[in-house]
């Protein structure tokens, strides 16, 4: 990945999914707009920084990686949107 785009690149995801993110983390009173704003941009930004080691790293096991990867955010999330 080009690192030149990596700061362009966060920015248009943030602004096209950010509010629908905070929103639904939000939803069940858990985590204030700002703990939800924060995590959003932890969740994004080792998303990239993942994307970038298994690119560079040309890994055959990326699928597993990425399945884990999913698994642990997903059991994460679950605390805050139940």
């Amino acid at each position: 990945m080009d690192e030149s785009i990596t700061g362009r690149l966060l920015e248009k995801i943030s602004k096209s999914c950010r509010e629908k993110y905070i929103a639904e983390i939000t939803k069940s009173g858990a985590l204030s707009r700002e703990e939800a704003e924060a995590v959003f941009y932890f969740q994004i930004n080792g998303c990239l920084a993942l994307n970038r080691l298994l690119v560079r790293g040309k890994r055959s096991d990326w699928v597993k990686i990425q399945n884990a990867v999913d698994s642990f955010i997903k059991a994460g999330m679950a605390q805050f949107t139940s």
